[in-house]
């Protein structure tokens, strides 16, 4: 696919055809209805696993071949930094690549956004939004579907994965919570186990779910959730990662 970004104005190319801009737009809001009751969902089951005060990150990431000059980048970076409702655009260096970087409090939601521009002038885009406030679902869902919107009007399609981390209510070993935890979801959603590694402190599944749309492929085989148990060393309670559709925080 290739995208260019001249003057304000974003064209998509694809090798299967131009798409319509009614059917780009009917994509897209697909993809953040989907995005949002997934986020809903994940949420809800960490709720019913977790003691109060759970965290959720989101991540929305995609990226930008256009080529662009770093100017270019940067003036793009400021944009989806304001659109989205954040201000000040610092540079960065991270692994001799040029970073622009943003972050605040939006709506009460840590946000950030990272903007990777490599040598030959391609974009790689991250947004990521933290709480540790499960009520406020409707406004994280809010945000994430905002986010969504913005990088699409830049050219992006953004991929998204979430997670939500909290600490079990009762000390157990890890592989006795994460059955648990697997015996109490298990009403709720039809999950298959097709990962497994465990340690002695950590144990980590991945699970093909076909009632979620999103996934990642591991081999020829979909992921839509993974979950992980780790024995926090200092206080020795469980710690719970629910992931859609994989965890990509530290568990």
């Amino acid at each position: 696919m290739i995208i260019s970004l001249l003057s304000g104005i974003v064209v998509v190319l694809s090798g299967c055809g131009v798409i319509s801009g009614s059917e780009a737009g009917q994509r897209l809001e697909r993809d953040k209805a989907d995005a949002a009751d997934q986020l809903r969902m994940l949420i809800d089951l960490g709720a019913r696993q977790m003691e109060a005060g759970g965290t959720i990150t989101v991540k929305l990431q995609g990226e930008l071949i256009n080529h662009a000059s770093f100017v270019q980048a940067r003036e793009a970076a400021q944009q989806l930094a304001s659109a989205i409702g954040l201000t000040e655009v610092r540079e960065d260096q991270l692994h001799g690549n040029d970073v622009y970087h943003a972050e605040g409090v939006i709506g009460g939601i840590q946000t950030a956004l990272n903007w990777a521009v490599t040598p030959d002038g391609n974009s790689y885009v991250r947004v990521m939004l933290t709480e540790e406030r499960p009520d406020k679902v409707e406004w994280l869902t809010a945000l994430q579907q905002q986010v969504q919107t913005e990088m699409a009007a830049l050219g992006i399609k953004a991929d998204w994965n979430a997670s939500m981390q909290g600490y079990a209510g009762q000390t157990a070993a890890v592989h006795e919570t994460i059955a648990q935890v697997e015996r109490e979801l298990s009403p709720m959603l039809h999950f298959q186990q097709v990962e497994n590694y465990e340690d002695v402190t950590t144990i980590s599944r991945s699970y093909n779910v076909p009632d979620l749309p999103l996934h990642v492929m591991s081999g020829r085989q979909p992921i839509q959730m993974q979950i992980a148990v780790h024995e926090d060393s200092i206080n020795k309670w469980n710690r719970i990662t629910i992931g859609f559709p994989v965890i990509t925080v530290e568990y």
